[in-house]
């Protein structure tokens, strides 16, 4: 037979046969809006670099308007390894029980493709935390109201371009 060799069956790594390695399957149940503050398991398998890997969870950051009508949602990625809850740019947050910290330091986009199971929601006081440690990453002082219709702006001055 010709080019026998591509009528073979794919061969599958370990990672997709081992049960143990295998990623959290998407909630499949009732559709829930997704709010700030939210934990959902993130599969983050295209990470290059520094960028955080493997499927881990992670805690909504953007926006609940944003989050009503975006594909791409901004998450705080958590980690097992509390030895940077020293840091300015990590928060100490429970999930599932455990102490995690939130690399506040890397907030990063991620389509809602990429969302596994809920994992839970923030308390209030972790999530102040959170907003702190990401206004001190992006050296804000206070929330910025964005601009909806710059013409109802009393301040707004068009450019003479």
């Amino acid at each position: 037979m010709k080019n026998d060799r591509y009528s073979k069956q794919p061969k599958f790594s370990k990672y997709r046969t081992d049960p143990a390695k295998r990623l959290p399957a998407p909630d499949m149940g009732a559709v829930r809006p997704i709010a700030r503050g939210d934990i959902f398991f993130v599969r983050n398998n295209h990470a290059v670099g520094h960028e955080i890997q493997k499927c881990r969870p992670a805690v909504v950051v953007s926006n609940d308007v944003s989050n009503a009508v975006s594909s791409v949602l901004q998450v705080v990625f958590l980690t097992s390894q509390t030895k940077r809850l020293g840091m300015t740019d990590t928060v100490a947050v429970r999930c599932q029980g455990q102490l995690n910290a939130a690399l506040c330091g890397q907030p990063t986009s991620v389509d809602r493709s990429r969302l596994g199971t809920y994992a839970g929601h923030v308390t209030p006081a972790e999530l102040s935390a959170i907003n702190k440690a990401l206004l001190f990453q992006f050296q804000l002082s206070l929330p910025v109201q964005p601009r909806l219709q710059p013409e109802a702006d009393p301040g707004f001055e068009p450019s003479a371009a």
